[in-house]
């Protein structure tokens, strides 16, 4: 019982990290898109990025769908 603890806590301290990892790739994704996309394109594509993240997260079940999000991206990308 007590190796499982500790196994836990360390398998907490990886998913920390994990998280932090993402917070960051989404902190300067929106920061390369406010950087690098004239300010016509740049809100455009902010909203299609977070409204994808939003969609393909699943509170209740606590899961991210990969396929919800890459199709909110590509119905963004269709016709430009």
């Amino acid at each position: 019982m007590k190796k499982n603890k500790i196994t836990e806590m360390k398998l907490k301290r990886v998913i920390k990290k994990e998280f932090s990892k993402i917070g960051k790739t989404i902190s300067t994704t929106l920061k390369n898109i406010n950087r690098d996309l004239s300010s016509f394109n740049s809100p455009g594509l902010k909203v299609t990025f977070t409204m994808a993240l939003k969609k393909s997260l699943n509170a209740i079940q606590g899961d991210f769908d990969q396929r919800i999000f890459d199709s909110i991206v590509n119905d963004y990308y269709k016709g430009r």
